[in-house]
């Protein structure tokens, strides 16, 4: 299932970067949440970033993702880092259902839901990946309601 230059790749160009980046989405976006994670969203119909860029086949490359976990809520920094990777792998897997948005940027930023109260340790990537499948369809829902 793993193709190294098509979609199921999350490239460094889909990554959100820098905290300036993380402070605009978490002041200027919307909140979509499930059991177990939260989304905030971002979108730019019009951006000025857009003029000067040439569109790309690739219909991924308006869509940017960031994860984040709290340092409150999760203590130790081995358990962050290992649900940041499990939610990067099941986005990873997942962004397919993504694959038809065009109408602008979209920047999404993907955390643990601290309502969320079960050990970590025995936390499997199945978990995350349909907590992800849910989370990015409820995303597709508010965007098409948007349009």
């Amino acid at each position: 299932m793993t193709r190294v230059n098509g979609i199921y790749c999350l490239k460094k160009s889909e990554v959100i970067r820098g905290y300036n980046s993380f402070r605009d989405i978490l002041a200027d976006s919307k909140l979509v949440t499930n059991s177990f994670l939260r989304a905030y969203i971002q979108v730019k119909k019009d951006s000025q970033e857009n003029e000067g860029r040439k569109i790309s086949e690739d219909p991924l490359t308006n869509v940017k993702v960031g994860f984040v976990v709290s340092k409150r809520i999760i203590r130790k920094a081995s358990k962050r880092n290992r649900l940041k990777r499990l939610m990067r792998e099941a986005y990873r897997q997942n962004k397919n259902l993504l694959y038809n948005y065009r109408t602008g940027d979209l920047k999404i930023l993907f955390g643990y839901n601290e309502s969320f109260r079960e050990s970590l340790g025995n936390l499997e990537i199945e978990i995350v990946k349909a907590n992800m499948r849910m989370l990015i369809q409820k995303v597709l829902e508010i965007l098409k309601k948007q349009n």
